[in-house]
């Protein structure tokens, strides 16, 4: 078994990108989201154009970035899964700037991410780049149903743990879906699957309910 973890508003209980983008942008990104939102241009668009509003420093960073946390049963998911020789990934069309500095301190360093990348070039400005772009249907900067597909070859099953709009693609590819929020609505309008979830406390035992009765 394979599972593919969201992180912003799932393993984060917070969309930190958006409030990053939200707080250093002056409020500027949020049209552009709401852009991005409504289909009008893909997640690649959003950041480009939100970047060029972005005003922050290293140290406004480090310091935005200690306010931010996980969920507090996550680190205890990833150890139950270990247990059970169950391959943990995390899919973002976030950006590792903030998702890898908080998977760390919480000593999650070992947990892979897949996600898009933004650099500092000089001590004020950051260069946003999008690796897996390529593999996208022109929607996400980051395919996450690419991902799963290349992941999940001769795989019994693949786990998708997720919350939000960038998830959906991902969706076709799962065989075992934990939704809530958008994702969770989105699933209940198409009549897609799922088990839904408040934290990962409800996967771990959803996840046990389902080992039980497929054994």
């Amino acid at each position: 078994m394979k599972i593919f973890c969201d992180f912003d508003g799932t393993i984060s209980p917070r969309d930190v990108g958006n409030e990053l983008f939200s707080r250093f942008t002056n409020g500027k990104a949020k049209e552009i989201v709401e852009k991005w939102k409504a289909g009008e241009i893909d997640s690649r668009a959003m950041y480009l154009r939100s970047i060029q509003h972005l005003q922050i420093t290293k140290a406004e960073l480090e310091k935005f970035l200690l306010d931010q946390s996980i969920d507090p049963h996550f680190s205890r998911f990833v150890r139950f899964c270990e247990k059970r020789s169950f391959s943990t990934f995390i899919l973002s069309d976030g950006m590792d700037l903030y998702i890898r500095p908080i998977l760390d301190r919480n000593e999650l360093e070992h947990v892979a991410v897949y996600s898009n990348k933004l650099t500092w070039k000089d001590e004020k400005t950051l260069i946003a780049e999008f690796p897996y772009y390529d593999q996208t249907c022109g929607r996400c900067a980051n395919c996450k149903g690419y991902h799963l597909r290349r992941f999940s070859e001769n795989v019994a099953e693949s786990v998708l743990v997720v919350d939000g709009l960038s998830d959906i693609f991902a969706a076709k590819e799962a065989d075992l879906i934990f939704a809530k929020n958008d994702l969770e609505a989105y699933c209940r309008k198409k009549n897609i699957p799922f088990m839904p979830f408040r934290d990962f406390s409800d996967i771990m035992d959803g996840l046990e309910v389902h080992l039980m009765n497929n054994s």
